[in-house]
């Protein structure tokens, strides 16, 4: 699967092989205040990520999600943001030893590999009297803890007589969590849970509501409950807008050729006057008009946006086909149907009688960056382009500089790196001549080049898995329909053609564009075209994202405040400006 920006396509093929023993159903006992509770980590991997889910059977925790798992072969860390927890260990055979810590406090935790067997949740105890029947159903509310609000939810049930009572916890991904004992009487209602959670709540029949308390651990704090449902909080970052003094448009822009709409937002400087026009395009992986990276929290576009327009330019931001408000299908299209969305806008503006004088620019960020100059080389609309951290490589080279920086960071040896890279030569070879085959001739060919890749490989790296399953994962990766445009394609025939003002700008520390070999490739190409109108710029220490970063690393993204580097912000829009 795609990510929010340009993915590092599967790890080296006998990387992901030898480390496939983590994979699987962990199970350890956490000893806290006297208390035992059994915690199992359901450890997977899809292409080059592993994911988690975390159990906790005593608690009804079930399938809470890990934000953050790394594995290097021997170190595990884990992260769960929604517990301010994090698990740290060391793989031993089928061992691994550790530390869980939460709230500044740390616990030894070591876990087995094991067979995970159903748990059995034992039926809630209910006391009952005379109680307004009210009170049954859901309840929604938001517990504040330390400025963040947590969202709770109580299903209140009645089935045959049978009382129940669970709870959600959404923002941590937990459902389903049992009250061993429930209280009704009158208008009052108090759940008790095995894990030490206790509501005492009155039922103000007035209001439709609930007023009481949550306790947990001694902690007492006020939880209010109505019948509507809450919407998640959203933690704003610095830079996300809090007002918007300028004309904003919800629009619907059709795509007759691909039968779709898109959804988009069009904003404009208060009087709706503007004398040039950027279209914001993203990059890989299906997102929101707002470019948003739900796991690291920022909205990027949303931040270019409001600068921009704030600036007096105007902006064009839109949902990606298949993605939020618009329609189409996302799986299955290359960044050849994404130009033709891209397309489609351009069309638009011009032909809207108060836009049409306006300028019209393309801004592509990553992928979006490829596409911008697959557009402005043929439509004599665009008048000028903006490439962040665009690719100036052929997509096969640029996922080669992805896999070694990156597994370097990681610290892979350099033997498995090599090793890795031949290996991914040798199938990027083969698609790039493999572009007019049959779907079926290709997959047939592409098993062959895996089939006879792996035929290298040490039987100890097939140890705990099974060959013939990693051959068809990795099959699955490269008969993707975008992996198998993105490889072959070269963007340098497209910016050889380009007319219009060119800016391309990159972060040192990006290593997923990785900046002097993608400027020097795209500058290459401009001269070839005998382009005299371009500005090319590295920005020092910044990331993929234009951050500014110490290492470049991906999970640094989210660990930073700051959305885009102001700086950047400023010299794009007095390039755009001084046109």
């Amino acid at each position: 699967m795609r990510e929010a920006f340009f993915l590092i396509v599967s790890f080296f093929t006998m990387y992901n092989c030898s480390a496939q023993e983590i994979v699987g159903d962990w199970n350890g006992k956490l000893s806290i205040q006297g208390t035992s509770l059994n915690i199992i980590f359901h450890i997977d991997k899809k292409e080059q990520n592993y994911t988690a889910t975390m159990d906790s059977p005593e608690q009804g925790v079930r399938g809470l999600p890990v934000d953050q798992v790394d594995f290097d072969g021997q170190k595990l860390t884990m992260n769960l943001q929604s517990l301010e927890a994090s698990y740290n260990g060391k793989l031993s055979g089928n061992t691994i030893v550790g530390n869980f810590a939460q709230n500044g406090m740390t616990f030894p935790l070591d876990l087995l590999k094991t067979e995970q067997k159903p748990q059995k949740i034992k039926k809630s105890k209910s006391t009952l009297s005379n109680f307004n029947k009210k009170m049954l159903g859901d309840w929604n509310g938001a517990l504040d803890i330390r400025g963040t609000k947590i969202r709770v939810v109580f299903h209140l049930t009645n089935h045959d007589g049978q009382y129940k009572a669970t709870m959600d916890s959404p923002d941590q991904g937990a459902k389903g969590i049992p009250f061993e004992t429930i209280k009704l009487e009158g208008d009052k209602m108090t759940l008790t849970s095995k894990i030490g959670i206790t509501y005492e709540g009155t039922f103000e029949e007035k209001h439709n509501t609930l007023k009481g308390l949550f306790m947990q651990s001694g902690i007492k704090l006020p939880l209010n409950m109505q019948r509507e449902k809450i919407a998640k909080e959203v933690k704003k970052r610095p830079q996300d807008p809090s007002d918007f003094p300028y004309h904003i448009e919800d629009l619907e822009i059709k795509n007759d050729a691909a039968n779709l709409e898109l959804g988009a937002t069009l904003t404009l400087p208060k009087d709706k006057k503007a004398k040039k026009i950027v279209i914001l395009i993203s990059g890989s992986g299906a997102q929101n008009r707002d470019s948003e990276i739900v796991q690291f929290n920022h909205r990027p576009f949303l931040v270019w946006s409001d600068y921009l327009t704030r600036q007096g330019i105007g902006v064009l931001r839109f949902d990606d086909r298949g993605t939020a408000k618009s329609t189409g299908k996302f799986a299955g299209s290359t960044s050849a149907d994404f130009a033709s969305d891209v397309e489609t806008i351009v069309t638009y503006l011009k032909n809207r009688t108060d836009l049409k004088e306006m300028s019209i620019g393309l801004m592509g960020h990553s992928e979006g960056g490829l596409i911008a100059p697959i557009v402005a080389s043929t439509n004599k609309l665009v008048d000028f382009v903006v490439l962040l951290a665009a690719p100036g490589l052929s997509g096969g080279q640029l996922l080669l500089q992805q896999k070694e920086d990156v597994s370097k960071m990681r610290g892979i040896s350099d033997d498995k790196i090599r090793f890795g890279l031949n290996t991914s030569k040798d199938i990027f070879k083969y698609i790039n001549k493999s572009i007019h085959f049959s779907d079926e001739k290709y997959k047939k060919g592409l098993s062959k080049v895996i089939k006879k890749n792996y035929k290298k490989y040490p039987p100890s790296v097939f140890k705990n898995t099974s060959k013939e399953d990693m051959m068809s994962k990795e099959i699955d990766v490269y008969n993707d329909k975008w992996m198998r445009y993105f490889i072959a394609y070269n963007p340098n025939e497209n910016l050889q053609k380009l007319q219009c003002p060119v800016l391309a700008m990159n972060g040192t520390l990006d290593i997923q564009v990785r900046a002097k070999e993608n400027l020097d490739a795209i500058e290459k190409a401009l001269k070839q075209g005998n382009h005299s109108n371009y500005k090319i710029v590295a920005l020092d220490n910044l990331n993929h994202l234009f951050q500014k970063a110490k290492t470049g690393n991906i999970a640094e993204y989210g660990q930073i405040e700051e959305t885009i580097n102001p700086k950047v912000l400023e010299l794009v829009e007095k390039w755009i400006n001084e046109l």
